[in-house]
């Protein structure tokens, strides 16, 4: 018996899967709404997840991707009506999905995909753990040379200043060229496991360095923290000593999803970091769990609102409130609104007309390596 987790805004679908499956053997939990799904995710385990592709507020391919995120040894099936080719290739490619159902499908089919999927990633996870000594040991010689090597850049994204429509600053985005190690996911997995988010921290600082060195005097920069480096406050402020020059150029950026509050010791790294001069941003807003908490544990300077509430949220009334009550907190508290993945014009005056102070995406500039590129 698995435990599996089907999302579709079509109740006569939810219905008709979880009937299947729960005869099947299977011990089935439905849920129409991608964000829900993934609370749901965040408390209980889930041997397989059945997402469609159109969902309401966020694409099934937007929640798998999350879902990958929270629960890793997950099989991530994506089930759509409109079997596209370059669609499929994309999900699978990029690790976002291992199997691809095509509506309508019959009880059978059904049932024997999922039994297959779990068997082959049954069989995949017992070789990989038969082969996990000599395999970490080659992918800890990977991330060595990754951290001492010169393939490990940051990419710039520009943040834009609403009402001028002029550059307030960069996000900072980790790139690798590494044949193996070749992005910033599997660089940071591989950190994690390694236990070397350390020497990957003084990496990022020490790349920031050389970009702040080179990019205007009045803008500023946005890099991420992992929640891991909020644990040891000492370890925090003498890795971003490099930075401190420079501090009152520097944002922080602290993701709703890391659940920071869970670790008793984050607020005193907050705290030193503070005192060195550097402004707190709260990333990802609406895609976590524990918004209003952290907005008032961390009183940050910078609210940064996810792309699944940005996207579409012209034509979106319950995006645009969430927006509108962000602002209104935003200008309560004294801190800037920051809206991520903006993608069109559309967009931007729907935000700009909420009151949002600052935007970043595809319509203000892609990520890039070089200054000017």
């Amino acid at each position: 018996m698995a435990r599996i987790l089907v999302v579709d805004d079509d109740d006569r679908v939810l219905k008709s899967v979880e009937r299947v499956l729960t005869s099947a053997g299977h011990e089935v939990h439905t849920e129409a709404r991608g964000s829900l799904s993934l609370d749901m995710a965040t408390s209980q385990p889930f041997d397989v997840a059945l997402v469609d592709y159109k969902l309401q507020e966020m694409d099934g391919l937007e929640v798998l991707q999350r879902l990958r995120e929270i629960q890793p040894r997950c099989v991530r099936m994506l089930m759509t009506g409109e079997l596209v080719l370059p669609l499929v290739v994309t999900a699978v490619n990029v690790g976002k999905v291992s199997r691809v159902i095509e509506k309508p499908f019959d009880a059978n089919t059904l049932v024997e995909t999922v039994r297959e999927a779990l068997s082959n990633h049954n069989r995949l996870t017992s070789m990989l753990q038969s082969q996990r000594p000599e395999g970490s040991a080659q992918e800890r010689r990977h991330l060595t040379e990754v951290l001492n090597g010169s393939g490990l850049r940051l990419a710039i994204q520009p943040i834009v200043r609403t009402s001028t429509n002029t550059v307030f600053g960069y996000e900072m985005l980790l790139r690798s060229a590494h044949p193996t190690l070749d992005g910033p996911a599997p660089v940071l997995a591989a950190a994690e496991r390694h236990g070397m988010l350390r020497e990957l921290g003084s990496v990022v600082v020490a790349r920031s360095a050389e970009w702040l060195m080179k990019l205007p005097d009045t803008t500023r920069i946005f890099l991420n923290l992992h929640p891991h480096e909020l644990i040891d406050a000492t370890a925090l402020s003498t890795r971003m000593e490099v930075l401190q020059f420079w501090s009152d150029r520097v944002v922080l950026e602290i993701t709703e999803r890391s659940e920071v509050g869970a670790n008793f010791s984050w607020s005193g790294a907050l705290e030193r970091v503070k005192e060195m001069g550097f402004q707190i941003a709260v990333d990802d807003l609406g895609s976590g769990y524990a918004a209003l908490s952290m907005l008032a544990e961390l009183q940050p300077h910078f609210m940064k609102v996810d792309m699944s509430i940005v996207r579409n949220v012209n034509n979106d009334d319950h995006k645009r409130r969430l927006v509108d009550l962000l602002c209104s907190f935003a200008e309560a508290t004294g801190s800037e609104v920051v809206a991520e993945g903006v993608e069109t014009k559309e967009e931007a005056a729907a935000l700009s007309e909420a009151g949002v102070d600052l935007m970043q995406g595809y319509l203000y500039g892609e990520p890039q390596l070089t200054l000017g590129a």
